[in-house]
């Protein structure tokens, strides 16, 4: 292991694999994410607890994406976009992240915590054999993590340094740990319309009724201009325990396989839905990036 950064009480440390793990060792935070498997997050500590899920039959060669953490979708959210590959190609494309740089950023003004970062950069066009399908368009994706000891706050940046407009889509994926999903809701998308995704045509046009959506079955929903900011709450101690934010990120998605998903899931245990759900920022609908334009969507977890 290679000590890349220690300053004040933070730590930055890379592996012969070119994992980098960010930590605060005193106040027992830490996160880990590779920079050779698509800038993927894989864990995401607060006081020593696991906060984010990671399946034991999760594939870590960068064959195929890892299930669990926090994959990146980009140059676009599931299919909603011209690229042939759902969620497109950034979440598992190995040996291409580069590794830009790694700071202690100090205690930001208005908060009592201290902040390491790490940023990491992907470019493009790219072609095969790095890709299934080439993709032509120049761009410039930095990813900036910032890890606290109670937060974690995601960044993306893509800049467009063509002379042509620049057409994408991006989400966070991230997948939360939880001890049982049906004993878990998600609060602060009352009211809000939604697709859902497992019923065809309009019919799957709808808007969220109760105060808490809750699991009791699969669940695959996109909530269309949600709330900047919903919680996770315990439905047995009826206490938020995360928060999920977004920032310039249109669309919030709500995701657990359930059942018969499972089944069909490889790289997934078949009960593991139970300890597991997924609150995705998506920015759906693909944005219009100007020649020598940029675009920043920002993700922040909060351990409440």
């Amino acid at each position: 292991m290679e000590i890349v950064l220690t300053s004040a009480g933070l730590c930055v440390s890379r592996t012969d694999n070119n994992a980098y793990t960010l930590s605060i060792p005193d106040r027992g935070a830490s996160c880990q994410i590779s920079s050779t498997i698509g800038a993927h997050l894989t864990s995401w500590k607060v006081n020593d607890h696991e906060m984010i899920f990671l399946s034991e039959r999760a594939d870590l060669t960068g064959r195929i994406p890892i299930r669990g953490g926090i994959p990146l979708c980009f140059p676009q959210f599931s299919k909603f976009g011209p690229y042939p590959q759902s969620h497109g190609f950034a979440r598992n494309l190995t040996g291409a992240w580069r590794f830009e740089r790694a700071y202690n950023e100090g205690v930001p003004q208005g908060f009592n915590d201290p902040c390491v970062v790490l940023v990491l950069s992907l470019t493009g066009p790219l072609d095969t054999p790095r890709v299934s399908t080439p993709y032509p368009h120049p761009f410039v994706l930095t990813m900036t993590f910032r890890l606290y000891a109670t937060r974690i706050a995601l960044s993306a940046r893509v800049d467009n340094p063509s002379p042509e407009p620049l057409a994408f889509g991006f989400a966070y994926h991230p997948y939360f740990r939880v001890e049982e999903a049906t004993q878990v809701g998600v609060r602060g998308l009352q009211g809000v319309r939604y697709k859902d995704q497992l019923v065809a045509g309009p019919e799957g046009e709808a808007t969220q009724a109760g105060e808490l959506l809750t699991v009791d079955r699969e669940v695959d929903r996109i909530y269309r201009g949600a709330p900047e900011r919903v919680v996770l709450e315990d439905l047995r101690t009826h206490a938020a325990f995360l928060a999920v934010e977004r920032r310039n990120i249109s669309d919030l998605v709500v995701w657990n396989p359930w059942v018969e998903k499972s089944k069909t899931m490889k790289d997934f245990q078949p009960e593991e839905y139970h300890k597991m759900i997924c609150i995705e920022p998506a920015q759906v609908d693909l944005v219009q990036c100007a020649p020598g334009g940029s675009w920043e969507g920002q993700m922040v977890l909060s351990r409440l």
